[in-house]
């Protein structure tokens, strides 16, 4: 039973930080996300099932141009903004 007990412990633990090295924690647009460390902007785009076309991103409160945004290494509580373009008067 103890060996059982430690193994869970250490399995429930080791879960945790594996976690932590693969993933990080963002907002979008003030909704909390949590994606995997190498996702650019394009990739979360993507996933979002958002289009590129007629948008900016700002990545706390700094816009990032469209052609940084393959390159974009994200950090641990970025804060995205997706400002989608409008028309209208």
């Amino acid at each position: 039973m103890n060996r059982l007990y430690f193994f869970l412990k250490s399995f429930r633990l080791a879960t945790k930080v594996f976690a932590k090295i693969i993933y990080m924690n963002i907002s979008v647009n003030d909704i909390k996300k949590e994606i995997s460390k190498n996702t650019s902007i394009t990739d979360l785009l993507a996933q979002l099932d958002h289009s590129q076309n007629g948008i900016a991103i700002a990545i706390n409160e700094e816009i990032i141009l469209k052609d940084n945004w393959d390159n974009y290494n994200f950090k641990n509580d970025d804060a995205v903004l997706i400002i989608q373009a409008t028309q209208g008067g």
